[in-house]
């Protein structure tokens, strides 16, 4: 074999070993990458997504197990997820609208549970407590009654004649009353021997009216539990045979007929009353402890025979104040 051939069977020896062994270790390197690649779990980010329909049970923080693909093995891992904001923002929400319900129910329960007005309301009712009221006094035994009454009278036209002013005068001197305290036990004052319906107006009757006959009713609140009433009464007239129908069952008319001398004869006597007014005042528990009767004469014509015709006009206004204690 020549030189030759023996320096190029060297060469290509030289050669395939430098290829082999380049190979080898290409293969191992990347055998190494690959290994590594298998081997490292990677980091793994696991994104919450918001429902769109808000969660009906509590927010659990509890973590949660998953399943995660690693060089073809599956690979428990346990991941810790937080409640997301807008979940915690929520609830809070909620919450603070439940306690704003629950005061607001609340507030409405106490409005709606207060306790109703003792206080009568509308005409008719008014009305009612006050004609109920007088009635129940007057069937009452036992309390006590402090009464007092002025009557004032200014004669317009008298004769001069000394016999009619004397009759006028002394007429009037017997109509003028003088304050009373009744004392009813058992039904019946011992010093008089009358009874509550003898001296509570209207005298000797029940209590009553027309609707009608009355042009105002108002009642309000005393600020102690009770209660005032007040009524205005429209004008009526009273002849010397025929009574002021309303009046004569609401108030304490004048009458004269108690003090007309002996020999006098009445011929006529037209009586017009007008602003007669009503209040009365009642406690808590529905009783009357105060009352004012007011009534106003407008005109009194009356047409008297004693020995001679006389013509007397006269008017005034007559206040009765009572108090009741029990």
């Amino acid at each position: 074999m020549n030189q030759k051939k023996i320096i190029q069977i060297a060469v290509i020896t030289v050669v395939g070993v430098w290829i082999f062994c380049l190979s080898t270790l290409l293969s191992v390197t990347v055998g190494k990458r690959v290994l590594a690649s298998q081997t490292t779990t990677p980091a793994v980010t696991v994104p919450t997504v918001p429902s769109t329909t808000a969660p009906t049970t509590e927010a659990t923080t509890a973590p949660s197990t998953t399943r995660l693909p690693v060089g073809g093995n599956i690979v428990m891992a346990d991941v810790s997820v937080e409640d997301p904001e807008w979940y915690v923002e929520e609830q809070e929400s909620i919450k603070v609208s439940q306690i704003i319900d629950e005061v607001n129910k609340n507030n409405t329960t106490q409005k709606t549970t207060k306790p109703k007005s003792n206080v009568p309301e509308g005409k008719s009712e008014i009305i009612k407590t006050y004609v109920n009221g007088v009635n129940k006094l007057k069937a009452s035994t036992d309390f006590s009654l402090y009464k007092d009454d002025k009557l004032n009278l200014t004669i317009d036209k008298m004769p001069a004649e000394s016999i009619a002013k004397s009759m006028a005068e002394s007429l009037m001197q017997q109509v003028q009353k003088k304050p009373i305290t009744y004392n009813f036990v058992g039904g019946v004052d011992s010093a008089t021997g009358k009874n509550p319906n003898e001296a509570i107006a209207p005298l000797n009757v029940s209590a009553a009216v027309e609707e009608s006959a009355v042009t105002s009713a108002v009642a309000s609140a005393t600020g102690d539990g009770g209660y005032k009433i007040t009524l205005l009464m429209a004008p009526e007239l009273q002849t010397y045979t025929t009574p002021a129908k309303n009046h004569s069952t609401m108030v304490e008319v004048v009458d004269i007929t108690p003090y007309i001398p002996k020999g006098l004869t009445v011929n006529t006597l037209d009586m017009s009353y007008t602003d007669t007014k009503i209040e009365a005042t009642f406690d808590k528990e529905g009783r009357i402890i105060s009352m004012v009767h007011y009534l106003k004469v407008d005109e009194a014509v009356a047409s008297v025979n004693f020995i001679i015709n006389v013509e007397v006009i006269v008017h005034g206004d007559f206040t009765s104040n009572y108090t009741f204690s029990y």
